[in-house]
């Protein structure tokens, strides 16, 4: 691995250059996986016209390898206790592993085949945006910590199909765009504090197919979590916390463009108490 990097600081603004050389070995059970068949139905068969399903690894898979180009500048405020920062990404990948589902005639039955392959060409790029900002001072002796960052990717691959290459403009689990994003309010006359956090992802892709018709991936997804708690004594606190406030839904895309709705999931929202003792 090569790792050369730059580094110019001064008191309130830093600025980073890094150039690294990586390589991923894929996992055990990506080479050596033991064969799962089976036929009738299924969630991973079609009745009426694919009977059979065949999961396998695939020995002849090489390591994943990557060119990455990282800058980045780091920007200090409120007496060092706030950064605002912005950095550029992009990776120039060989050998990405993908997993796919294909279909082959197995013992004279169509039969979906998936496992994991190599990619021709993957590169990603992007820019993520983030601040920070603790201890805002507010009334009373009460304070704000605010934590919020933004990143926008765009991703290129190729790969194999039934005698034909296909081209995505995004890789697998690489959504175009992630926000994330906090607020938490310090109260001393409580001894606790709230917090309220946000994040977004956009749609992504999750599985790829010889048939672009038949990727799959998830759509956009929300999310709205608060949270408080507040210490009874020094060693005892109480802690409250509500996720999926707004109660965000699951939803899975088939297609290439990931344009035709195949399943929605409803998880509701969780509602935990926890007592804390040190």
């Amino acid at each position: 691995m090569y790792n050369p990097s730059v580094r110019f600081p001064r008191r309130d603004l830093i600025l980073h250059a890094v150039y690294s050389h990586s390589v991923g070995r894929p996992q055990p059970t990506d080479l050596a996986q033991a064969e799962q068949y089976s036929c009738g139905n299924s969630d991973d068969t079609q009745a009426g016209s694919v009977n059979c399903s065949l999961t396998r690894g695939n020995p002849n898979l090489r390591p994943r390898q990557a060119q990455n180009f990282d800058v980045s500048i780091d920007k200090f405020f409120n007496h060092g206790r706030g950064v605002f920062s912005i950095a550029y990404f992009n990776k120039i990948i060989k050998h990405d592993i993908y997993t796919t589902r294909s279909t082959e005639l197995i013992n004279d039955e169509l039969t979906y085949v998936k496992q994991p392959r190599n990619a021709n060409t993957s590169t990603l790029m992007g820019v993520e945006v983030s601040v920070v900002n603790r201890s805002i001072k507010g009334p009373w002796n009460q304070s704000f910590d605010v934590n919020a960052s933004g990143t926008w990717m765009r991703g290129r691959m190729t790969y194999e199909g039934a005698n034909v290459s296909y081209k995505l403009n995004q890789l697998p689990e690489q959504p175009k765009y992630i926000f994330n994003g906090s607020v938490t309010w310090h109260i001393p006359q409580i001894r606790g504090a709230l917090k309220a956090s946000f994040s977004y992802s956009a749609k992504y892709l999750e599985g790829l197919n010889d048939d672009p018709t038949q990727i799959y991936g998830y759509g956009s997804q929300p999310s709205l979590d608060i949270g408080a708690w507040h210490d009874i004594t020094d060693s005892l606190r109480f802690k409250y916390e509500v996720y999926n406030l707004a109660g965000s839904h699951t939803r899975m895309y088939y297609g290439k463009n990931l344009n035709r709705l195949e399943a929605k999931e409803n998880y509701g929202r969780g509602i935990y108490f926890e007592v804390v003792y040190n």
